[in-house]
């Protein structure tokens, strides 16, 4: 008894830990939260502007951010800036274009010795100490450089506070820019209209933030590079081979080495549908469409990683037929990947709606196809029933050269039967003897 009752405590035990173990793990993936400056000590100096723009290239983050502080009274004051400081490299802060001396501080003596209340529990900080002349506004700028850190399913989340609020609204501009991003990459964003988000193809993704004072969150993955890098982690070199190639963008020789796999696969933990998109993905850099539509055709989207990269297959097809399926069955992909879309609450799908991508123009293309299909049916129904009507309309008006016709082949029959009908007198060579 005891025995089996050290064992259920260890089990609990073990069962704890781990638990304890994710959770720390979600809470230190919480990914990059960037912040405005605080006012340590003093009420009497306001933000009277501000211009804020993040820019993210993949997991690494730029932060720009230019603010006038305005002296609201008529005496000098010192305003110490307080900086959340987690993850930041390379930080400058500039007055007039000149650098500012800033020290580190971390949030015991934050919390200590300044009254703010409210403020993030940040683990440093950086501060700096500015004077202002009675009614004398100064601009200051804050730049740096940070990472985000994905969780283990690949996805990032960026938050930004937005808690420096100019009086005057409309001088507060936030902007979040993602380079080289495709707008399926966004999973879930928080507190920006999708009115206020514009797509520069092959460029980049802006969110212009609202000015209403509240954290601006968006979670993302980097669907393209996930679906490639799937490969780089397999057992098989073959598509180790793939997936470098495919970096190399030596397109030839993946769909080459595509083929190849294909037809002899080696590697349970990888799809063959994995490998076929990617051999559809050279044939689409290559703009060889008849090819990549066909290989999109044959794919299993539900067993591609990740999966959500049925949306690119969406966009991609979108932006090589301007909206218009040629035929039935990847107008049937389409419809698919639609409805699935829309029955999710992801940004992509407010913004496909947004930008009138969300269409009904590819179920028209199946309905005129099955259309056309009935109207086939009919007109050939119709023709040869209008051959008959034909026939028998001309027989009906020339009924006597119907009867001439008939008497004509009884007198050929009759007398073919008179010649070829006559009985033998000449006996026949054989006999039988008795």
């Amino acid at each position: 008894m005891n025995k089996y009752f050290r064992i259920y405590a260890l089990v609990i035990i073990i069962l704890i830990l781990v638990s304890q173990v994710v959770h720390t793990d979600q809470e230190n993936n919480s990914g990059y939260i960037g912040y405005d400056p605080y006012f340590l000590n003093s009420f009497d100096v306001d933000i009277s502007k501000k211009n804020v723009v993040l820019k993210i290239d993949d997991d690494k983050l730029t932060f720009n951010g230019e603010y006038i502080l305005c002296n609201q009274t008529d005496k000098t004051v010192e305003v110490i800036l307080g900086l959340p400081y987690d993850d930041v490299e390379d930080l400058i802060i500039l007055d007039k274009n000149n650098p500012l001396k800033f020290f580190w501080r971390n949030f015991s003596y934050i919390e200590n010795n300044y009254i703010f209340e409210h403020l993030p529990k940040a683990d440093k900080w950086s501060i700096v100490s500015i004077w202002l002349k009675a009614n004398e506004s100064r601009v200051i700028r804050i730049s740096y450089q940070s990472q985000t850190t994905n969780d283990s399913k690949g996805i990032y989340t960026l938050t930004y506070m937005n808690n420096a609020e100019p009086n005057n609204s409309s001088n507060s501009k936030a902007y979040i820019v993602f380079n080289d991003f495709k707008p399926y990459n966004a999973i879930n964003v928080s507190n920006i209209e999708v009115e206020k988000v514009h797509y520069n193809q092959g460029l980049n993704l802006l969110f212009d933030i609202d000015n209403n004072g509240r954290a601006a969150r968006i979670d993302y993955e980097l669907t393209d590079k996930l679906a490639i890098d799937r490969l780089s982690f397999a057992t098989s070199s073959k598509l180790k081979n793939i997936s470098n190639l495919y970096g190399l963008k030596d397109y030839d020789a993946v769909i080459l080495l595509c083929d190849e796999y294909i037809n002899n696969p080696s590697d349970n933990s990888v799809d063959i549908n994995q490998v076929k998109y990617v051999k559809s993905e050279a044939y689409r850099n290559l703009t060889k469409f008849d090819n990549y539509f066909e290989v999109i055709e044959s794919l299993d989207l539900n067993k591609l990683y990740p999966y959500r990269l049925k949306y690119k297959i969406l966009l991609d097809v979108y932006r090589i037929l301007n909206g218009k399926a040629y035929n039935s069955d990847l107008a049937t992909i389409i419809v698919s990947i639609q409805n699935d879309l829309q029955e999710s609450n992801e940004f992509f799908s407010e913004w496909m709606v947004q930008n009138k991508i969300i269409h009904d123009d590819i179920d028209i293309t199946l309905d005129m196809e099955k259309e056309e299909t009935r109207k086939e049916g009919v007109l050939n129904k119709y023709a040869e029933r209008l051959k008959l009507d034909t026939v028998g309309k001309f027989l009906k008006d020339n009924w006597y050269i119907y009867l001439i016709s008939v008497l004509f082949i009884f007198l050929i029959g009759f007398l073919l039967g008179r010649k070829f009908g006559k009985k033998k007198t000449n006996p026949p060579y054989y006999t039988f003897r008795r």
